[in-house]
């Protein structure tokens, strides 16, 4: 096993009701695995995971951050957490168009955030499937309510860092909009 891979949990971690199971991607700051709580309901578990700052306790599964890297990880990780805080846990929190966060919580020195999985193509993919671009109708008929929750997310003080097609998800004639980054 590489050191990389070493970084990551092993399918059947158990979080809480969770149950991971593949690495699905990381991106340097987190991994996202697919995971099904104990009434086989589908999720994806987000964990905090700065790959260049820490190593991992093949037993314990904890983050060890490097010396060097003690500071910025508590920050960094404190940042990763207040990102989604906002959208979680209540329907008060959760704005349509944005995909929900069922829960956040802390174990194995990291911060990991639970969201209902998608089942949805990304805008790049319907794209790439229908081989054509949204008429102006269509794409402003989808944009329009997406922008009006992003506003909604900027009065929570929640800026994204990074729409595209491969965040944005079609729902029939919804855009849903995931894939939130603070690094």
């Amino acid at each position: 096993m590489t050191a990389e891979q070493t970084l990551f949990l092993p399918q059947g971690t158990q979080l809480n009701q969770y149950t991971l199971g593949k690495l699905l991607y990381s991106n340097g700051e987190s991994a996202v695995y697919a995971a099904e709580d104990d009434k086989g309901h589908a999720f994806r578990i987000r964990e905090f995971l700065p790959q260049k700052m820490v190593s991992r306790d093949e037993n314990s599964l904890d983050l060890i951050p490097s010396s060097e890297n003690q500071t910025i990880y508590k920050y960094s990780l404190a940042a990763f957490e207040e990102l989604f805080r906002p959208l979680c846990c209540g329907e008060e929190n959760k704005l349509e168009f944005i995909q929900p966060v069922e829960e956040i919580f802390y174990a194995h020195n990291s911060v990991y955030v639970v969201k209902p999985a998608l089942d949805l193509p990304t805008l790049q993919e319907y794209a790439a499937e229908k081989g054509e671009a949204f008429t102006w109708t269509e794409a402003k008929k989808r944009l329009l309510p997406l922008m009006n929750s992003i506003s909604r997310l900027h009065e929570k003080n929640v800026i994204h860092l990074g729409i595209s097609p491969e965040n944005l998800y079609v729902d029939g004639d919804r855009l849903i909009l995931a894939g939130f980054a603070t690094l």
